[in-house]
C-alpha cells in the first residue's frame, strides 16, 4: 500500500468522525493537517489568534452539541489556548485540542518552540497523551474522542510531533483505523431516584424546570424537555446558550416565564445546571431541589438536594415522564404560571421607561432597549445574539430576561464563557457562524472588544454577516463600579480608563468604527440615543453581503448607570459564606 504521514492518517480519523471544521492559527509544525483536510471536505478557519481559535471549537461545540476541534501550533501556539482548555474544563464542553511539537529527535535540545505541553494540559482535561508512533495516530485519534464524549464530557489533549504529522511516514497496512470503539449510550438514573423525583413533582404546587448549558452534549431526544414540561404545566427557564435549542419560547408562557418561575418554585429540577455560586443566589431557598446531571461533581454543589440523579438530562427526561405518565393524568393548567407572567409584565413596564431612557450622554440601558427592540423586528428575528463585556453584557441579558426575547433557534441568545473571559465571544461568533451558517449581531463593552479585536478580520475573510453595537463608555465599566461602590474616595480611573486622554471630554473618545475601512465595511458613530436605532438597521443592511459592521455608540460612565447586576457581582464575590448549606 502507499506511504502515508501522520497528517493523512489525522485527517481520515477525524472525517469517520463526523468533523465538519477545524478551528485554528496557522503553524510550521501543523500546515500539512489544512492541506488533508482541504482534500476530504473539512473546513479550516484560520483565525488570527490561537485564544479566539479555541474560542471557535468551543462554541460549535456549545452550539451544535458535537464535539469542537481546534489545531494549536507547536510552544505558544498551544500555551495561547491554555485558559479555553481551561474555560472548556469547567464548563464540560468536549473540544479535541491538537497540539503541534517539535521533532520527538530533537527532544531536551530546547529547539524552536519546544516545551512540555502534556505535563500542561494533564491536570486541565480529560485526557492528554503525546503520539510518537505514526501508525497510532489513528488509535490515538479514537481513544480522545471516547474520552471527550464519555459520560463526563469535556476537553482532551492531542500533540502530534512535526516528525510523527509530516516525515515519518508509514505503509498504511500498518495503520489500524479503529471500528466500533467507543459507546453512544446515554446513562439513565436510578429508578428508586426517578421514582422519588417523579413523586415530588406530581405533588409540587410550583414545580419548575431549569436546563443547564451542558444538556444538548450526548443528547438524543431534545423534545422530551417539552413533553415533560406540558404534561405537568411546568415552567422551563433554559440557560441562554440552549436557548431555542428544544423549542421555540413564543409557544406557551410555561417557556417564558424564565427565571420568575425558578425562583418562585416549591420543587425545582435541575437538568444539566449545577447552581454555581452565582446561579445559587437566583431560586427561592425553599425549593426543594432535584439535581439530575452526568458529573456527579455537580451534584449537590451549594444547596443541600432532595434527590441526586446521575444521568444524561434527556434521558432522566425520560425516565420522568413515563413514571409520572403512570401516575396521574396531564395537568390542564397552574393558576400560578399566569399570576407569574402578569408579575413579570408587571417588571417589564416598571423598567421599560429605563429601556427608552432619553438622556443624553446616551445611558447604557437605552443601547439594550434598542439591541432587544431589533431583534423582535421581523428583520432582526433572523439574526443570532452573542452579547459580552461587563456591565455591557449584564444589561444585555437584563434587557433579554426583562424585555423578552423570541428564540426560535439555537444561537438566538449566546454567552459561553465558564471561566468568565470577557473577550471570549470573539472566538466562539466563528463556531456559531460555521455551525448555523445565520447572520450575528454582537454587543460588547469597549474594555473586551479589544481582547481579540483581530478577529474581525477573520470575520471580512470569511464573508460572515456581522455587526457589531460597541458599548463605548471609555472604561472597563465593571470595574470602575465596583471601585466607585467599595471605595468611592479613591481614584477610580487608574487602571479602567480607556480612552486618548485621562479626561471626560468628547474628544477623549477611540472611534473604533474606522477599523470598518481596513475590509471595506461600514463604520457608525452614535452620539444621541435616538440615533441608535437607524444606526442598526443601517449596518445590517451593509453587513448582509457578508462584509462586517461597527456600530460604536458613546456612553458615560456614571455611578448611577451602572445596573444592579453589576453592583450584586461585587458584593456577591465579596460574600462567600452566601450559600445556602447551612
Amino acid at each position: 500500500m502507499a506511504k502515508v504521514d501522520g497528517a493523512q492518517i489525522l485527517v481520515k480519523q477525524l472525517k469517520a468522525e463526523g468533523v465538519e471544521v477545524i478551528f485554528t492559527l496557522t503553524g510550521g509544525h501543523i500546515f500539512r493537517v489544512y492541506q488533508e483536510a482541504q482534500k476530504v471536505g473539512i473546513k479550516v478557519v484560520d483565525c488570527r489568534h490561537e485564544g479566539a481559535a479555541a474560542y471557535g471549537a468551543m462554541g460549535y461545540a456549545v452550539v451544535t452539541g458535537k464535539p469542537g476541534v481546534v489545531l494549536l501550533t507547536a510552544g505558544p501556539g498551544v500555551t495561547n489556548a491554555v485558559t479555553q482548555v481551561c474555560d472548556s474544563m469547567l464548563g464540560n464542553v468536549p473540544v479535541l485540542f491538537l497540539g503541534g511539537a517539535s521533532a520527538t529527535q530533537h527532544d531536551l535540545t530546547e529547539v524552536l518552540q519546544e516545551y512540555d505541553c502534556i505535563t500542561l494540559m494533564k491536570n486541565n482535561t480529560v485526557w492528554s497523551f503525546e503520539v510518537q508512533d505514526t501508525a497510532r495516530v489513528a488509535e490515538a485519534t479514537a481513544v480522545a474522542f471516547r474520552h471527550m464524549l464519555g459520560a463526563h464530557t469535556g476537553p482532551v489533549y492531542l500533540e502530534l510531533p512535526m516528525d510523527v504529522l509530516e516525515m515519518n511516514k508509514v505503509d498504511e497496512k500498518d495503520v489500524i483505523y479503529p471500528q466500533k470503539y467507543r459507546t453512544d449510550s446515554r446513562v439513565f438514573g436510578d429508578p428508586a431516584a426517578i421514582a422519588k423525583a417523579g413523586d415530588m413533582l406530581i405533588a409540587a404546587e410550583k414545580p419548575a424546570i431549569s436546563i443547564g448549558d451542558g444538556a444538548q452534549f450526548n443528547c438524543q431526544n431534545p423534545g422530551i424537555f417539552k413533553q415533560l414540561a406540558e404534561y405537568l404545566q411546568i415552567p422551563i427557564d433554559v440557560n441562554p446558550i440552549n436557548g431555542g435549542r428544544f423549542f421555540d419560547e413564543e409557544e406557551s408562557p410555561l417557556f417564558q416565564l424564565g427565571g420568575f418561575g425558578t425562583g418562585g418554585s416549591d420543587v425545582l429540577l435541575l437538568l444539566n445546571n449545577k447552581l454555581n455560586h452565582s446561579a445559587v443566589q437566583t431560586i427561592n431557598p425553599a425549593s426543594k431541589l432535584i439535581n439530575v446531571n452526568s458529573n456527579h461533581r455537580h451534584i449537590g454543589l451549594n444547596a443541600p438536594i432532595e434527590v441526586g440523579i446521575i444521568g444524561n438530562a434527556d434521558a432522566v427526561a425520560e425516565q420522568l415522564l413515563d413514571y409520572i405518565k403512570s401516575k396521574v393524568k396531564p395537568v390542564k393548567e397552574r393558576k400560578w404560571i399566569a399570576e407569574t407572567l402578569a408579575m413579570k409584565q408587571g417588571v417589564a413596564e416598571q423598567m421599560k421607561p429605563l429601556f427608552e431612557c432619553p438622556v443624553d450622554p446616551i445611558h447604557p440601558a437605552r443601547v439594550a432597549g434598542e439591541i432587544n427592540k431589533f431583534l423582535k423586528s421581523d428583520e432582526g428575528k433572523k439574526w443570532c445574539y452573542w452579547a459580552d463585556g461587563g456591565d455591557s453584557v449584564t444589561w444585555a441579558l437584563t434587557a433579554s430576561a426583562i424585555l423578552g426575547l423570541p428564540k426560535p433557534f439555537v444561537g438566538r441568545a449566546m454567552i459561553a464563557s465558564y471561566i468568565g473571559c470577557v473577550g471570549a465571544s470573539w472566538g466562539e461568533i466563528s463556531g456559531l457562524y460555521a455551525a448555523v451558517k445565520k447572520p450575528i449581531l454582537h454587543s460588547i463593552g469597549d474594555g473586551s472588544f479589544g481582547q481579540y479585536v483581530g478577529e474581525l478580520f477573520t470575520f471580512a475573510k470569511e464573508k460572515i454577516p456581522y455587526v457589531c453595537v460597541l458599548f463605548n463608555d471609555r472604561n472597563w465599566g465593571m470595574i470602575k463600579a465596583f471601585s466607585m461602590h467599595d471605595v468611592p474616595d479613591e481614584d477610580h480611573e487608574v487602571g479602567s480608563y480607556i480612552a486618548l486622554e485621562n479626561q471626560q471630554s468628547s474628544e477623549g473618545y477611540f472611534h473604533y468604527e474606522e477599523i470598518a475601512k481596513a475590509w471595506g465595511g461600514l463604520g457608525i458613530c452614535v452620539s444621541h440615543p435616538d440615533d441608535i436605532y437607524p444606526a442598526i438597521v443601517k449596518a445590517v443592511k451593509s453587513a448582509k453581503g457578508g462584509v462586517p459592521a461597527i456600530v460604536n455608540v458613546l456612553l458615560d460612565c456614571k455611578k448611577e448607570y451602572f445596573s444592579t447586576s453589576t453592583v450584586g457581582l461585587y458584593h456577591e464575590l465579596g460574600s462567600p459564606k452566601n450559600i445556602l448549606h447551612k
